[in-house]
Formats: structure tokens, C-alpha cells, sequence
């Protein structure tokens, strides 16, 4: 006999000798996917959304200000800009945040540093799990060069025909 979570289809064991459901209980009172489970005490902020093919009309919508979410929205302007680490240990920015979004807790330069590490390593996993699914073959080519600054460059450039 089984048991399995209808929110996030986790399949549980269920002997009827011993425990019978008692582990998928358990589960439903710790499920991140059970409605029950969510907190009602999120910090929402009311923002006008803009019609795009009207930009005279807008409407009031209630948006969730989501901490994760602006941390790895920092971590791609750090990368995108090429900013340093340390602009987040910056005075201006740190001023600048907690009236933007109150609810991030931005520490220090290895925090931002652990963030970029961690987008690196999801943007890898989703490029990995696209190669294998939308196409059959890559091909890898690489170049080198020195600049007139005596620095030392190296791409690494995949072509590949996809599914589509």
C-alpha cells in the first residue's frame, strides 16, 4: 500500500500493520505545496501596471515583494554591468535598498558572490538539459589571442542546429 501527496505527488509507504498513513500525515503539515501550509503574512505593495498597447491605461495590482527574488535580480546588474563584489557593501546602495525593498537583507560581498555562484550554477543546469533535449550534435570550437596589452584571451564558441 501507498500514499501519495496530492500537492506535490511525493509517494509515501502506508503499512496498514504498522503505521498505516501516519508518514504522509506528517508530510501534508510540511508540504512547501499545501495550500494550508502558506503563509498569509506576505508584505504586498500596490503597483499600477501599464496596458502595453494602451500606455494611457493602467490598473492597481497587489504585487508580493519577494527577498529571493531581488537578490538574484542584483546578482545578474552586478553581472551584466560587470560590477564589482563590493558595490553591494557600497554606502549609496545600501541606503538605497531598504527603501526599495525592505525586506532583502543584503550582508556583504560574499553573500552576492555565493548568489552569482549559485545563478552560474542553474543557468548551467539549464543549458545542459536544453543540449541534450533540442539538439543532437554540438560542435566546439576555440580561439586564442593577446591584446595590445600583452593580455592573454581565450573563446569558447558552440555551434549547434536545434529542434526548432
Amino acid at each position: 500500500m501507498v500514499g501519495k501527496c496530492k500537492y506535490c505527488s511525493v509517494i509515501y509507504k502506508a503499512d496498514p500493520n504498522q503505521n498505516a498513513i501516519k508518514n504522509l500525515k506528517n508530510h501534508f503539515s510540511r508540504c512547501s505545496q499545501n495550500p494550508e501550509n502558506q503563509s498569509n503574512q506576505t508584505q504586498t505593495q500596490l503597483i499600477f501596471e501599464k496596458n502595453p498597447n494602451n500606455e494611457e491605461e493602467a490598473r492597481l495590482k497587489s504585487r508580493v515583494l519577494n527577498p529571493h527574488e531581488a537578490r538574484a535580480s542584483i546578482a545578474k546588474m552586478i553581472i551584466m554591468d560587470e560590477l564589482p563584489f563590493r558595490f553591494v557593501e557600497n554606502a549609496n546602495f545600501r541606503q538605497m535598498m531598504p527603501v526599495c525593498c525592505p525586506t532583502v537583507n543584503m550582508s556583504s560581498r560574499i553573500t552576492i558572490a555565493k548568489d552569482i555562484y549559485q545563478l552560474y550554477v542553474d543557468e548551467r543546469v539549464k543549458l545542459k538539459e536544453y543540449l541534450v533535449y533540442a539538439c543532437q550534435r554540438v560542435c566546439v570550437t576555440t580561439d586564442t589571442w593577446t591584446s595590445l596589452q600583452r593580455i592573454d584571451y581565450i573563446s569558447v564558441t558552440a555551434h549547434f542546429i536545434d529542434n526548432d
